[in-house]
């Protein structure tokens, strides 16, 4: 049995009808959900007028109309503030009630090999080599507190037949996986081995497993977790740096790694004060050229709380897919710590010799950023796809002095070449930014940005005034678009959804979110 999904873990699926979710949205509405698709997926179901499709059908400014409605998909974030989050995406994963390998681990109390319920083992090694992790399926119950080092062990599923790795029945307690004293590398909480790989750690709605730093300080590669294995999705999951002198979260790091298929989905990482959220590629000298990644996706997620880049990509060697999309960014790259320089959300990166192209930054909201929001850097003048479509960020430029890193969107050489359409960018704290800053590769249109401001041939012009419902990041409407569709802009082939999963359609809102 497979729960039914608008997103697979091997393909992004994009179904007519694939509506919201999450009553904190309000009940975003779910497209023609009773007669094209999915349907919307709101526990409240738009009682607070502001879409519909709870039931599912299509939805509107006073709730959903009748029809089947969409998977049952919830995710509760820790992030305070009231804006509407990132919609729930759900997974087609084997479902445990008709899983028969079925396993048991407690990092506190465990001990032995049964890893039954009733004996249970303590740590997700001790489940390697038994029925149904050599191809899957597999799912392991997980609880207690621990260190995951999950390395050379036979821990395999296949696609369709994936080892799910869920919180223990009926127990609200988180499971904390907490790195050791120290700040190397070798220190993270980490996922490795060629023989572990379709894995996929699920927290479930309340996001119990926890990835918490270990607080060290003065070395940069304190990490918080580590993944360096193919094929491995952290869906609905904390990743708390615990102010370690380290990234949160490092895929494709260390000497030789080379990883495929990752996955970060619907999960949070906060709580970085001192160094990345995200570096994928690192843990390597910058001139080793023996890390690179292919199709790498972060989808849905929160990035908040973070000193430096929100997310660098940074392979040593030439690499091709990466997808940032429906994300939620702010309280990032203000360099506080002195540790860091002013930074964007959002940072593919050749600095150390390696070109990622295919990369597709999309339907993303950003605030209160210390720099801009992305930057097209080093080498991929000979990107064959770059794109930056679709994207809303207000109040940038807010950390002084204003550096290359303080404009919206910018290539670190002129010429560097990418596609920007349809973004919103407005509000910089300081003056002296652009919204497109080195565009002359760029080929963009439909940006909407400050009267005189540089935003590219075909730009629109607004103020956050005329443009925002609401710029309150308390409010269920924060970064809405006012009134009609702002430009009436070219929908982009292949961004058809928006940030709620609503697909755009008529007048195209330029922006993360279709009116």
């Amino acid at each position: 049995m497979l729960w039914t999904a608008c997103i697979g873990i091997s393909v992004l699926l994009i179904p007519a009808g694939c509506g919201g979710d999450d009553s904190s949205q309000g009940g975003k509405a779910g497209s023609n959900g009773a007669t094209g698709g999915v349907g919307g997926t709101s526990t409240g179901g738009g009682s607070s007028g502001v879409g519909g499709g709870g039931s599912g059908g299509t939805g509107g400014a006073t709730g959903g109309a009748g029809g089947a409605g969409g998977g049952d998909c919830n995710v509760q974030f820790a992030d305070p503030l009231g804006y509407p989050k990132p919609r729930c995406l759900s997974l087609l994963l084997p479902d445990a009630s008709s899983v028969s390998d079925t396993y048991y681990v407690d990092m506190t109390n465990g001990s032995g090999s049964s890893c039954t319920k009733a004996a249970p083992c303590k740590s997700l090694s001790d489940v390697a080599g038994k029925p149904g992790t050599n191809g899957g399926p597999a799912v392991i119950h997980l609880k207690g507190s621990g260190y995951l080092q999950l390395t050379n062990s036979q821990l395999a599923g296949a696609p369709g037949k994936e080892v799910v790795v869920r919180p223990w029945p009926n127990d609200t307690t988180p499971a904390t996986m907490k790195a050791q004293s120290g700040c190397n590398v070798s220190d993270a909480n980490t996922i490795a081995g060629a023989s572990t790989h379709h894995v996929v750690f699920d927290g479930g709605p309340d996001m119990l497993f926890r990835f918490v730093g270990s607080g060290c300080s003065g070395n940069q590669n304190g990490y918080t977790l580590v993944v360096k294995s193919d094929d491995i999705t952290l869906w609905r999951v904390r990743i708390d740096a615990n102010q370690s002198a380290g990234p949160a979260l490092g895929p494709g790091t260390g000497s030789g790694t080379h990883i495929h298929n990752f996955r970060f989905i619907n999960s949070e990482i906060y709580n970085a004060g001192n160094y990345y959220g995200v570096y994928a590629g690192g843990g390597t000298g910058c001139s080793a050229m023996d890390t690179w990644l292919t199709d790498m996706e972060f989808r849905n997620s929160v990035f908040r709380e973070i000193d430096g880049r929100g997310i660098q990509i940074e392979p040593r060697a030439d690499s091709s897919g990466l997808i940032v999309d429906g994300n939620a960014f702010h309280d990032i790259g203000y360099a506080n710590s002195g540790n860091q320089s002013i930074s964007m959300a959002v940072q593919p990166a050749g600095a150390c010799g390696g070109v990622t192209d295919n990369v597709e930054i999309s339907n993303n909201i950003a605030w209160d950023l210390g720099g801009g929001f992305a930057l097209v850097d080093y080498g991929l003048a000979d990107a064959s796809n770059f794109k930056i479509i679709d994207n809303t960020v207000w109040n940038y430029a807010n950390a002084s002095p204003v550096t290359l890193n303080s404009h919206a969107i910018t290539a670190s050489v002129d010429g560097y070449k990418a596609e920007v359409r349809n973004n919103i960018l407005l509000a910089p704290a300081n003056s002296g930014v652009n919204p497109l800053n080195r565009a002359s590769g760029f080929t963009s249109n439909d940006n909407l940005c400050e009267q005189g401001s540089a935003c590219g041939p075909g730009a629109l012009t607004g103020s956050a005034d005329e443009t925002y419902v609401s710029v309150d990041s308390a409010s269920a409407t924060f970064l809405f678009p006012k009134g009609n569709a702002l430009g009436n802009a070219v929908l982009q082939p292949g961004f058809e959804l928006d940030y709620f999963g609503v697909m755009r359609s008529g007048a195209i809102d330029v922006g993360a979110i279709e009116q």
